[in-house]
């Protein structure tokens, strides 16, 4: 199991909030506590040319790569042929920093109110994830699905729609360990049953961790049984980029610098593997 161990740019957001800062400000010094860490890639949207330019030249320097970005468009609207065309455009930025995946989550109706999505809005949802992933194929690139927990809502009808009724050649999965886990009432069945399901379209994965439901710091046991998780997906060949996302809410501990939190996540995540 190919090992290309990264960070997104959720959390390094939330610590520079938390400051008070805006972390595209600081990307420079982010990423060097990225390399500090002994981290290997970076993960973030892209959403201008001098972005794509200014990120070329960071990440070259500090030699770090970049996989896979992340878009979280709406696609169940009347639009989203549109929208579909802004995540192409995205991709084409992204290319030349040899990305390979497009880890895209569709926007929910709510992020905190339990409104699914109706049927005709996931029909409409349907087809822009297989017009997405048919151009990005045509780029060169792979669409990886990703969930947050109101796709999981409903007998997690939206997620289980899209991944029965895209086709597998045109979206792969980004096995959101945490989310998933979450999304299913604290079950680590739940994610074992998505690998079951759909453990083949795997192709990208965002990690995090919990203890007592209440999000850690770094990475390491806890909640979410990520021993058993590498196991099932060394059985399945995994070769995908592993990409950190420790993030931060209320009772998460705050007891050692970022830097070191993704240091000790890496060195962990190297033993299990």
């Amino acid at each position: 199991m190919k090992e290309l161990i990264g960070t997104q740019m959720y959390p390094w957001l939330q610590y520079y909030k938390a400051e008070g800062k805006d972390w595209k400000n600081h990307l420079p010094e982010i990423l060097d506590q990225v390399k500090e860490a002994g981290l290997d890639a970076w993960e973030q949207s892209i959403d201008s040319e001098s972005e794509a330019d200014r990120l070329s030249v960071l990440l070259e320097y500090r030699d770090l790569e970049m996989v896979s970005i992340y878009a979280g468009n709406e696609l169940h609207g009347d639009d989203f042929e549109e929208e579909v065309q802004s995540i192409l455009a995205q991709a084409r930025l992204a290319k030349p920093l040899g990305v390979r995946y497009v880890v895209c989550n569709p926007k929910p109706i709510s992020w905190t109110e339990p409104k699914g999505k109706n049927d005709e809005q996931l029909s409409r949802q349907v087809k822009a994830l297989e017009l997405l992933g048919e151009g990005l194929i045509e780029q060169g690139m792979q669409l990886s699905y990703h969930v947050h927990t109101p796709e999981l809502s409903n007998g997690a009808r939206e997620f289980h729609h899209m991944m029965l009724n895209v086709s597998p050649k045109a979206m792969g999965l980004c096995l959101e360990t945490h989310w998933i886990y979450r999304g299913c009432g604290g079950s680590n069945h739940a994610v074992l049953d998505v690998m079951k399901l759909y453990g083949e379209r795997i192709n990208t994965t965002h990690l995090r961790q919990s203890q007592n439901r209440i999000w850690d710091e770094t990475f390491r046991d806890g909640d979410v049984d990520h021993r058993e998780i590498f196991r099932r997906l060394r059985k399945l060949d995994y070769s995908g980029p592993l990409t950190l996302e420790m993030a931060i809410e209320e009772g998460t501990p705050n007891t050692m610098s970022h830097s070191e939190a993704h240091r000790r996540a890496k060195k962990y995540l190297t033993e299990i593997l």
